[in-house]
């Protein structure tokens, strides 16, 4: 197969060369005398240069920076939205049922890894509140009894999803087609990656925040 180059910055902005030649274990040189290993079979490097080691833990450190600043200023929950208000445990409850639907209380426990006393003391608040309310099964079992978000808890989840995407869609328009293609693509690629790496929840939702300051 054909070689495939890299090109690094690291030392003050010089590229560095790296060549990998697909499925090999052979060490390479690099344009500045830099040994690198090969990609394995998995696509994963077994060893890496001392220089390619600094440069790779910059970039993850750059990248531990912008996430969680991203992340706040395209999903931030508006301080004067109802749903800024509510604690951790509650706003999982509500973001879960809003995604799922209806689900029992044994459900819900086992989906946000509680148990079910404690949801049903979230779920007395928010039933207070009216944003969800207990219903029975009507074609089955009627002993099983399900929580569910109400009209009006539908509605405050549904307009915190609209404030996100219309944040985010503003954000996007100022990118080209071809830079927010391969966003996605660069995005879609970590997720898989992490997903492999780290267990869940990876995929939970994270609290909402109030002007970038998380709720927990």
């Amino acid at each position: 197969m054909a070689n495939r180059n890299a090109v690094i910055r690291v030392n003050e902005g010089r590229p560095l060369v790296v060549s990998h030649t697909e499925n090999t274990g052979t060490p390479t040189t690099g344009s500045e005398g830099t040994s690198v290993s090969q990609e394995s079979p998995e696509g994963v490097n077994a060893v890496i240069s001392d220089e390619e080691q600094v440069f790779l833990e910059r970039q993850a450190a750059e990248l531990e920076r912008l996430l969680p600043i991203i992340s706040r200023q395209l999903f931030s929950t508006d301080p004067a939205h109802p749903i800024a208000d509510l604690p951790l445990g509650q706003f999982r409850l509500c973001t879960l049922l809003h995604k799922e639907g209806r689900r029992t209380m044994s459900q819900i426990g086992e989906d946000l890894g509680i148990s079910v006393s404690a949801v049903t003391q979230m779920a007395d608040r928010l039933e207070r509140a009216g944003l969800v309310e207990r219903t029975s099964d009507t074609t089955g079992d009627r002993r099983n009894r399900y929580l569910r978000l109400t009209l009006h808890g539908r509605s405050l989840m549904q307009s915190r999803t609209a404030q996100r995407l219309e944040r985010t869609t503003e954000a996007l328009r100022q990118m080209t087609v071809e830079e927010r293609a391969r966003l996605i693509e660069i995005l879609d690629k970590l997720r898989a990656v992490t997903r492999g790496l780290f267990p869940a929840p990876s995929d939970e939702e994270p609290a909402p925040s109030v002007n970038g300051t998380p709720r927990g």
